[in-house]
């Protein structure tokens, strides 16, 4: 299996960087192939233009080159995506938030409807399951919420075979740190 994790970590984020050491050693253990971006060193990342050439001219692919078009390609060639980000408001970081804009090409234009909703058609066959993982520096149950409803509204575009949201506190040790990660890995293997 093979593992992405996208770090949306700012510069002063020592807890994500923890948290994604952690990650990288339990996927290790488990022989995962694992590569991490940290999207913040990446100096052309952009803000999608919302142009929808990726649909129209160029289909699956961003009509403007740059660094997301290559983490598309990993995006949708892995196992597992993993987003790692600090809890903001309830959902990503904006560093985050940049590469899901991008995301919107390796689906089609075409719609259908899913439990009564309009929801965009798999432009691929397989689609990677997600690992969402907030840090946050205190617990807050309404952000937590909102960050679990974002997830499971994201993953009925995204299509992943299971998907999982995780919040990790600042205060917690490697340790328990560990046992929440390795918990959800568990849970998403049995679904």
């Amino acid at each position: 299996m093979n593992v992405l994790i996208l770090n949306g970590s700012r510069n002063d984020m020592a807890h994500s960087m923890r948290v994604n050491k952690i990650l990288e050693g339990s996927f290790s253990e488990l022989s995962f192939d694992t590569e991490t971006i940290l999207l913040r060193n990446i100096k052309d990342l952009k803000h999608c233009v919302g142009c929808f050439g990726c649909w129209e001219k160029t289909p699956g692919i961003c009509v403007y080159d740059g660094p997301h078009r290559d983490i598309n390609r990993k995006i949708i060639n892995c196992d597992i995506l993993v987003y790692l980000t600090p809890l903001t408001f309830g959902g990503y970081s904006s560093e985050i938030k940049k590469m899901i804009e991008f995301q919107l090409g390796l689906l089609l234009p075409d719609m259908k409807i899913i439990k009564g909703e309009t929801h965009h058609k798999k432009r691929y066959k397989k689609y990677p399951s997600v690992l969402a993982i907030a840090v946050s520096s205190e617990g807050d149950k309404e952000e937590e919420d909102m960050f679990q409803k974002l997830i499971d509204r994201h993953a009925l575009n995204w299509y992943p075979p299971k998907h999982k949201a995780l919040i990790v506190y600042e205060s917690e040790d490697d340790t328990a740190i560990k046992i929440k990660l390795n918990n959800a890995l568990q849970e998403m293997r049995r679904k």
